[in-house]
């Protein structure tokens, strides 16, 4: 099983926790992508081979999960039954193409805010170690401290 759009679109409440969009202004969006998609994409395949199969509807779905979470492309293939390179292949087809209907937020940075929140210490620590002969499996070879 995967998801589809279909599928998801029999949730209201879900499908716009999961795209970011309601069901009508996505059902808008596609509709105005569709004579693009058609002229632009499917109108210049001319290699041999399988033309696309996936549904628009399905494809723009999982554009806007994409841009939503930031997830690995291996992971949104495996939510659509997909390949990972397939699904890079085919957000970077409708990506220049949602781009003129839609306003997409590619904000890829973090705030210093954000970045303090995920900045780990990593130095190493002084810990407490048995003084006895059990010291062994505590010790880490290292003779000096860390300057500093």
């Amino acid at each position: 099983m995967s998801l589809s759009y279909k599928q998801l679109a029999r949730y209201p409440e879900v499908f716009l926790r999961v795209s970011g969009t309601t069901k009508d202004m996505f059902d808008e969006v596609v509709e105005k992508l569709k004579p693009l998609w058609e002229k632009e994409v499917k109108g210049v395949y001319k290699r041999p081979g399988r033309n696309f199969k996936m549904p628009l509807e399905d494809i723009v779905l999982m554009a806007l999960i994409y841009y939503r979470t930031y997830t690995t492309m291996i992971w949104l293939g495996f939510l659509f039954n997909l390949n990972g390179s397939t699904v890079s292949r085919l957000i970077l087809r409708v990506e220049p193409l949602l781009a003129r209907i839609m306003t997409i937020n590619k904000n890829r940075e973090l705030s210093e805010g954000e970045l303090q929140a995920c900045l780990i210490d990593a130095t190493e620590q002084k810990t407490q170690r048995p003084s006895t002969e059990d010291q062994k499996p505590f010790y880490s070879g290292k003779k000096n401290k860390a300057a500093g």
